[in-house]
């Protein structure tokens, strides 16, 4: 669950004294005695710094391309690191910061391991490293000094003083790098953390723990551009409190000047400009938008000037292509042509487009996003302000003059329209400036399921929660409770009694080694642990990793349907029709792909080679050579045991035919209720919508292009024996118990209960009464203690409680009712939960089982802020409602809310009278903050400062 920090009253940190009495003056004064004191003391202390950095110099001047901005800096990231546990080096793309950071800290004694988010900027770091350090080191020392890890490439040596590794890596290896290097110096650089990419924050979390409780450890982050405050807020800890110093490297090879065209589209801006540039990039959201402005650019440029479009060659770029198609982008430009690089954002990963001068982006992205039943999809929204400079930075770093220029939105219905000479009253992405956006994208861990990083971190026999307090944006608790709760109800982690929190399984570890979501890598475990044959293993391995990738098949706009050949007539099911497909391959090397079989038979490059990655993974865990086996097909009786293994993960994926609309079936999640969002199944499927009652699958959500209607599906389908999900209910003791009618046994009359898994009744009805007999004193004992001495999930319940009353105190209904996501119910109240406390203490006799059973409603009731609002949502409404208001003065107002109408500041002086009548009293939606005061017959009044 995607989850925000929290910045509202109840939690806030501990203000200034004053701060209680309604306001924190900063008067202007002249400097004291004992002020000029201090002031001599800090200038004391900046010449012995200085000094110090003199004597760096000297001693440590054999590494570091002199060419590059990062060494000027070079002493003074020595210095940073040396005396601070946590400290941050920013610097612009080309300014050296990744391959001299590193080199620096190498050459003043540190084991450096540096921390990379993908494979292929691993591999050119450790590269370009080697290159450099040869050129002191000799290409053997350079080899040995410099190793290189990840899921595909490990090249290390024992005398590797310098390990650059992917997150995944490291939070694997931690453990094992922490008992090694427990003593030495070691310096952990977190690379790229402006990325806010999802295992690089629990990567980091997990290094800066680790480096809190090591005294010779120390931790870097390192960007181009990043939230300081987020990271200062997380790592202030580390420093024992203190502030997080930061090195800014300036400058880059060459600087970019960037314009904004609010009236012109993308083809538009080429048009005008584009014939000054040799080289050009240009940026939108995906795949659909790339080809459309490539036809639209051409036209227009037609328009300009006939003929004038045969002396530009187009190349796309984006996160899907083949790695032939990929090194064909820096193809020799045909004599006489300008060159047109159209790009998605994910395009530019892990690749140079050397000579670009001009860079033009319509600022638009599509960011993967969770909805209120925790299920994800893709919509379009505006790029960061950072993330629009990450992509003007392609211009510039290699040649002199780069330019570039933010447009409008492209939106191709509306350009269709307007070809119609249809007029488009309000644009539904109408341009936005560079002020006007938010300063830096999502978290990813925001919008990301965290069962697999839970997983992760219990895999360490560590604690999330403890983990938590470290990350770049921690998330709320009641998201990691979720994650757990999801992970117990497959049998891979269980509550532990004495601490309050969840500990691994043996399930859990066997899990936790398989680089795949837990409800396919729980199916695995099971195939093991019926001690299936290695065919059987090899199948239910391919199988899961082709989920994993999302399936193999292209399903983009221009792609067809010959995959269909490759699926056997018996497979009447995605899950075997993944399989059939990944057996048809001509080769199952990751490494070594047919493109061309995969054109033919309309199979996606990426997904195909994620799927055959994840399986050849898999099978080296398991112990199973892939050679050795001749892959057949699989019986019946062999069918049923794989899909029978694979439930086991599946049990909160089970959806069951509610009715038709609009000539299709729907579904509901058999754990939802009346009300509960009902999908569709995918028209990518080749399960009948009609045959099983049950099915289980995947959720998805995605937009309409041009109604922007959300549809809300379920994919890559199964049949599923809902015997068999009683079975696992039952074993992980996940299923409840609703009363059934008494039935006579002989002479004696008897109370019954049914077990029931959702909606679904598992065997026969039993006897034995719901729960024990337990007095009204003895519950309401349990619910005092319940209350008075909160568990771990009825303080994450009520911290989302809190938020929501605040948010719902300060900000207009109407307003919250604008930007709540629909479908997402009434707000979570205290109310809520006392009532939920006092159901439970009906049932059980335990603080413990009670606690267990919170967390079960949390679990299904998907209790988080991001339930009732995105991100971007969520953040727009805490602006509307800031806790202070600072005057003309400098001086700080706590800004109070009585009612979402009556925002209040508290006057406690008299001096502050004519302050407040000058300073501009409203919120930035123009609510007018009143002011508080009182009568000399103590009666209270709100009035506005104009009244003073």
């Amino acid at each position: 669950m995607g989850e925000r920090r929290k910045i509202g009253p109840f939690n806030q940190a501990p203000r200034h004294g004053s701060s209680q009495r309604g306001v924190r003056p900063t008067p202007r004064r002249t400097r004291t005695w004992d002020e000029s004191r201090a002031q001599a003391e800090d200038d004391k202390r900046a010449l012995l710094d200085h000094m110090k950095l003199e004597e760096i110099k000297r001693r440590y001047n054999v590494f570091g391309n002199k060419n590059l901005p990062a060494i000027h800096e070079k002493a003074s990231i020595i210095s940073m690191v040396g005396q601070n546990k946590a400290s941050i080096i920013e610097g612009d793309t080309g300014s050296g910061k990744s391959t001299q950071g590193l080199q620096f800290l190498y050459e003043a004694g540190y084991h450096v391991i540096s921390l990379v988010p993908r494979k292929i900027i691993a591999d050119g770091l450790h590269d370009r490293v080697v290159e450099e350090m040869a050129e002191h080191l000799g290409l053997e020392e350079a080899t040995k000094a410099v190793g290189v890890q990840h899921g595909d490439r490990t090249e290390v040596h024992d005398e590797n003083r310098i390990q650059i590794m992917t997150p995944n890596t490291f939070i694997r290896m931690e453990a094992d790098l922490r008992e090694k290097y427990r003593d030495e110096k070691v310096v952990v650089i977190s690379d790229e953390i402006h990325e806010a990419n999802l295992y690089t924050e629990l990567a980091t979390g997990v290094a800066a723990q680790a480096v809190d409780q090591l005294d010779s450890w120390r931790l870097v982050a390192m960007s181009a551009t990043q939230n300081k405050a987020s990271l200062e807020k997380s790592f202030s800890s580390i420093n024992g409190g203190g502030e997080v110093p930061s090195v800014a490297i300036e400058g880059r090879p060459f600087a970019v000047k960037i314009h904004e065209r609010p009236e012109d589209s993308v083809y538009e801006t080429y048009a005008s400009f584009g014939e000054q540039h040799e080289k050009a990039m240009i940026f939108t959201s995906g795949k659909n938008e790339i080809q459309h402005i490539i036809d639209e650019t051409i036209k227009t440029l037609e328009d300009v000037e006939p003929g004038s479009s045969a002396k530009v060659e187009f190349r796309v770029l984006h996160g899907d292509l083949s790695p032939t198609e990929r090194r064909h982008i820096n193809d020799p430009v045909p004599e006489g042509k300008r060159l047109v690089i159209v790009s998605s954002p994910a395009g530019m990963s892990g690749i140079t487009i050397p000579g670009v001068t001009c860079v033009i982006s319509d600022g638009t992205i599509n960011r993967s996003e969770i909805d209120e039943d925790e299920v994800s999809g893709l919509t379009r929204r505006y790029l960061s302000q950072a993330e629009v400079i990450q992509q003007m930075g392609r211009a510039g770093r290699d040649v002199d003059g780069g330019v570039g220029y933010v447009v409008k939105p492209t939106v191709i219905h509306e350009d269709y329209l307007r070809e119609q000479g249809r007029d488009i009253e309000a644009a539904s992405m109408p341009f936005k400036s560079m002020k006007e956006r938010d300063p830096f994208g999502p978290p990813e861990i925001y919008n990301s399921q965290l069962g697999q990083s839970a997983l992760a971190i219990a895999a360490l026999d560590r604690s999330f929660y403890d983990i938590n307090e470290y990350l770049p944006h921690p998330v709320e608790r009641s998201g990691i409770i979720s994650a757990q709760q999801g992970l117990h109800r497959m049998g891979a982690m269980a509550p532990h009694e004495g601490n309050e929190d969840f500990v691994i399984s043996d399930i859990g570890r066997e899990m936790s080694k398989f680089s795949m979501r837990p409800e396919l890598s729980r199916g695995i475990v099971e195939a093991q642990r019926q001690k299936r044959s290695a065919l059987q293993m090899a199948r239910v391995a391919y199988m899961a990793a082709a989920l994993e990738a999302g399936g193999v098949q292209d399903f983009s706009k221009d792609s067809g349907d010959a995959w269909k050949k490759l699926v056997s007539e018996t497979a009447d099911d995605d899950w075997m029709a993944q399989y059939d497909i990944l057996m048809s391959l001509p080769s199952h090397d990751d490494k070594n792909i047919d493109e061309k079989f995969l054109a033919q038979h309309d199979l996606h490059y990426r997904r195909t080679q994620r799927a055959l990655e994840v399986a050849r993974k898999a099978l080296k865990v398991i112990g199973i050579r892939r050679e050795n086996l001749v892959m057949t097909p699989p019986n019946q009786v062999e069918k049923t045991e794989i899909l029978r293994d694979m439930t086991a993960g599946m049990t909160d994926f089970v959806y069951e035919k509610t009715h038709m609309f609009n000539k299709r079936m729907r579904y509901r999640n058999i754990h939802g209720g009346p009300g509960s969002t009902e999908r569709y199944i995918s028209d990518r499927s080749v399960t009948s919508q009609h045959e099983h009652e049950y099915v289980m699958g995947f959720p998805r959500w995605f937009m309409r292009q041009r109604s922007r209607v959300k549809q809300d599906i379920v994919e890559l389908l199964a049949p599923v024996d809902t015997a068999v999900v009683g079975y696992f209910a039952r074993k992980h003791d996940v299923y409840d118990r609703v009363p059934a009618a008494p039935r006579m046994d002989g002479s004696v009359v008897k109370d019954y209960y049914q077990p029931v898994f959702g909606s679904l009744r598992i065997g026969a009805p039993e006897i034995g009464s719901v729960g024990d007999e337990i007095s009204p004193v003895a519950q309401e004992l349990l619910v005092e203690r319940a209350l008075n001495h909160q568990r771990r999930t009825q303080v994450a319940l009520r911290e989302v409680a809190s938020e929501l009353n605040w948010l719902t105190r300060a900000i207009p209904a109407h307003t919250l009712e604008l930007y709540k996501k629909p479908n997402s119910g009434g707000w979570l109240t205290h109310a809520n939960i006392d009532a939920q406390v006092r159901r439970y203490a009906k049932v059980t006799n335990s603080e413990h089982e009670l606690d267990r059973k919170l967390g079960e409603y949390l679990y299904h009731a998907k209790v988080g802020i991001d339930r009732y609002f995105t991100e971007e949502s969520y953040e727009y409404l805490k602006s509307l409602a800031p806790h202070e208001k600072t005057a003309s003065d400098g001086s700080v107002f706590a800004v109070q809310y009585a009612t979402p109408d009556q925002p209040y500041v508290i006057m406690t002086r008299t001096e502050h009278r004519d302050l407040l009548k000058h300073t501009d009293m409203r919120l930035p939606d123009g609510r007018e903050i009143l002011v508080k005061v009182q009568s000399p017959d103590e009666q209270i009044s709100y009035i506005s400062a104009s009244q003073l």
